[in-house]
């Protein structure tokens, strides 16, 4: 998956909410603030991306990575 963080959130935040489900960030930021997330093998990507959009205040974009 492809994230961008809301600019208020908090790198304690950011690493609560990426932690509870066992994501990483495995790549980022880039030139424009994408951050790469790696999941772990029992969660699927539609998985991963419904619990990321959800967390409104802290991700800003969650897109499936090609």
């Amino acid at each position: 998956l492809t994230v961008t963080f809301q600019p208020a959130a908090t790198g304690a935040a950011i690493t609560a909410l990426l932690a509870e489900k066992g994501l990483v960030i495995v790549d980022g930021p880039s030139a424009i603030g994408l951050y790469r997330i790696g999941l772990p093998y029992d969660m699927t990507a539609a998985d991963a991306a419904s619990y990321l959009a959800a967390a409104t205040e802290v991700i800003a974009t969650v897109e499936k990575a090609e």
